[in-house]
C-alpha cells in the first residue's frame, strides 16, 4: 500500500529521521499488510529514493502492539514485504516474541523481540530441520570474508527453520552490561540467511531513538541491497515504532 495522503505526513517525517539524508521525502514509502500483535498491529515498511532504489527496510508497529503480548508462549509474527517493491536479497520478515527470553538465560532471559530479516524463502526455512544428523549445518563456519570482524558463532544458538547465530564479541551484554539491543548475523550451512536486531521489551518501552552502524564483512556472497546501519525510532506524535535496516547499498 503506497502512502499518498497529507494525513500521514507524520509517518513520513518519522521515516525521514531514519534515512541517510535528512529531508529525503522525494521518494516513496510502502507498507505491507498489517498483522495483529498485542493490542495493536505490526507490518513491514520499505522506503525508496526518487529513482525507486530501496533505502530502508523494516518493521513498523504502534505502541498498543507492545501491550497484551502472549505471556504463556512465544509468538512469531510473519510479514510479507510490500507488494509494490522488491529489496533483494530479502524475502520476508518475522518478529519473534520471546516472553521469557531464551538461552543463554543469564544474558537473554528477559522478554524481548528477535526481528528477523530473512534472505531465504519460507519453504527453504521449512527444510532446515534440526537433529543430530543436521546440527553441524547450523554452526558451519562461512568463508571468513563473509563474517564481520569480531563476530563468532554463539554456542547453542542453533534453531530449526532459522539457522545459527553469530554475535559480536564486543556486544555490551557479554561484558557485564544489561541486554538492551544487539545485532546478529545468521548463517546456515555456511551461507548468510538472515540479519537480526535483538531488542528487549524494556528497551522498547523507553521509546528509544538509536542510529548506529552495522559491522560489515569484507564481502557478501549474493548481490543485493545490504544495510550500513540499523535504527530504532519512536514517534511520540503517532505512537509508532520503526525497527529498520537503513542506508542500503547495492553490492554486486
Amino acid at each position: 500500500m503506497k502512502i499518498r495522503t497529507i494525513a500521514l505526513l507524520t509517518i513520513f517525517l518519522t521515516i525521514a529521521a531514519l534515512l541517510p539524508v535528512a529531508g529525503q521525502l522525494k521518494g516513496s514509502t510502502y507498507l505491507g499488510e498489517p498483522k495483529a500483535m498485542g493490542k495493536g498491529f505490526i507490518r513491514s515498511i520499505v522506503t525508496t529514493d526518487e529513482t525507486g532504489k530501496p533505502e530502508t527496510i523494516g518493521f513498523i508497529f504502534n505502541g498498543d502492539a507492545l501491550l497484551g503480548l502472549p505471556s504463556v508462549a512465544d509468538a512469531a509474527y510473519k510479514l510479507a514485504l510490500p507488494k509494490e517493491v522488491a529489496v533483494p536479497p530479502f524475502d520476508h520478515l518475522e518478529a519473534d516474541w520471546n516472553y521469557q527470553g531464551h538461552i543463554p538465560k543469564e544474558l537473554y532471559g528477559v522478554p524481548h523481540f528477535d526481528f528477523h530479516f530473512y534472505m531465504i524463502t519460507r519453504s527453504e526455512r521449512d527444510a532446515m530441520i534440526l537433529n543430530p544428523q543436521t546440527k553441524a549445518n547450523f554452526s558451519k563456519n562461512p568463508p571468513k570474508e563473509y563474517v564481520p570482524k569480531d563476530y563468532i558463532f554463539a554456542p547453542q544458538s542453533e534453531y530449526a527453520n532459522m539457522g545459527g547465530h553469530w554475535i559480536d564479541i564486543n556486544t555490551p551484554e557479554l561484558h557485564g552490561k544489561p541486554f538492551t539491543e544487539t545485532f546478529i548475523y545468521g548463517f546456515y550451512n555456511g551461507h548468510l540467511v538472515f540479519l537480526e536486531p535483538m531488542v528487549s521489551l524494556a528497551f522498547l518501552e523507553t521509546k528509544p531513538c538509536i542510529d548506529q552502524p552495522i559491522k560489515q564483512p569484507q564481502a557478501f556472497e549474493r548481490s543485493g541491497y545490504y544495510p550500513m546501519k540499523f535504527g530504532i525510532l519512536h514517534d511520540p506524535v503517532t505512537d509508532q515504532y520503526i525497527v529498520a535496516l537503513k542506508c542500503l547499498r547495492f553490492v554486486r
